[in-house]
């Protein structure tokens, strides 16, 4: 029985997602590794696993990504950052790199962030995982929406400190300078 899961799971392991510039599949951990219950289900609705994802993310191994790939989108669909330029599912336990040549525009910089955006839901995962489809709710990357006067008061402070800078000449000339 253990030598079928073996040849069942390097099966299913060998099927992987084409390489492409910015998307490659490196091979997952041996299956003598142990992890945790917690690490290897599939929870999207539990906003402490959401959590937990997320604080993976640091400035040392996820650092000048775009936006659309940023540690809360990919925490949603299931990837924990496990080394520089490295995320794991933390189902199928998967491993997928966004490295970019220096050299690429920063449209083609966002083109490549784009497909590997729409592979973090889909084809970055083994094809049992139960991440595929199954994000975590938006929500959880949003900011409460039980206090829309906590945003409001932000709103407020944000345009009011704004308008102290153009008011006074001296920071005008030096967002001026900036800009």
């Amino acid at each position: 029985k253990f030598v079928m899961e073996e040849r069942i799971k390097h099966a299913l392991s060998s099927l992987s997602a084409a390489d492409t510039v910015g998307l490659r599949n490196l091979p997952t951990p041996s299956a003598n590794a142990q992890t945790s219950p917690r690490t290897s289900s599939c929870r999207p609705w539990n906003i402490s696993d959401y959590h937990q994802r997320v604080s993976t993310f640091t400035i040392s191994t996820w650092f000048a990504k775009p936006s659309c790939i940023d540690p809360l989108v990919c925490a949603r669909y299931g990837w924990a950052n496990k080394d520089v330029d490295l995320l794991e599912c933390q189902s199928c336990k998967n491993r997928i790199i966004f490295k970019l040549p220096p050299s690429l525009s920063s449209q083609q910089i966002q083109t490549q962030a784009e497909t590997f955006r729409t592979s973090l839901s889909k084809e970055a995962h083994k094809p049992t995982c139960s991440w595929i489809d199954n994000p975590s709710p938006l929500s959880f990357s949003r900011l409460p929406s039980t206090r829309p006067h906590l945003i409001e008061d932000f709103a407020m402070r944000a345009k009011n400190v704004f308008a102290i800078l153009h008011s006074s000449p001296q920071f005008a000339h030096k967002l001026l300078i900036d800009l």
